[in-house]
Parts: C-alpha cells; structure tokens; sequence
C-alpha cells in the first residue's frame, strides 16, 4: 500500500535513496501505465523481471483498459527492441505468446512485456 511502498517512501532502510515516487505511476504514449514486476513465469527456479507497458491508466485497477496499446504500436515497437513476432523473444504482448506453464500468455490483449531472461 502507500503506506509501504519503499518507491513512494524511503521507510528507514539504510542507503535507500529513496523515495522514488518520480518513477511511479508514468503514463505510456497510449494512455496505461507502465510496471515492473518480477515473478518465477517459468517455473524453473529463476526469477523474471518484466517491463509491462500495462493497458489501465495509472493509479487505477486491472479493469480500467483505457490504455489498450494498438497491434500496429506493439509490433512495431517488437521490430526495433526484438524480432517483430509477438508471440516470441523478449517482447511479447497482445495475448499472442504461450511462454508460461499451462498455455497462457504473459502479456494480456493490448499490452506489451519486455523481459531479458526468455
């Protein structure tokens, strides 16, 4: 929460230089938000990290979707970071890749994920 978010609060830890609230809640030229998150989408043991260009504007919940980004601006944006597939490499998105366990995509319809570790 707000209260414990260590980018919006510096929260006592020693050599945070914290708070880092001028990086949080960015807005992508398409109207979500951008996010970082990490989690094990594999499960073999390594933690991913993902840049999300997320479709819900900032500071709202996963049913906003004001902030869809177009196939067109993802593809393109695959062109130049990856390998213009969005269901493969390190950028995924619109709902096109199957990379985690069980067949499910890592980036929904509308967003796009970025991650070093495919």
């Amino acid at each position: 929460d707000a209260a414990t978010d260590p980018f919006l609060n510096a929260l006592g830890v020693g050599r945070w230089n914290g708070p880092y609230g001028s990086v949080w809640d960015k807005t992508h030229p398409w109207g979500g938000g951008y996010s970082v998150t990490s989690f094990d989408a594999y499960q073999d043991g390594t933690v991913e990290v993902f840049i999300v260009m997320d479709d819900d504007k900032p500071a709202t919940n996963a049913a906003n979707n004001e902030g869809i980004v177009s196939i067109a601006a993802l593809i393109g944006i695959d062109q130049i970071l990856d390998d213009g597939d969005l269901s493969t490499g390190n950028f995924v998105g619109d709902g096109r890749d199957s990379m985690a366990p069980g067949g499910t995509s890592l980036c929904p319809v509308g967003e796009g994920c970025w991650t070093t570790d495919f």
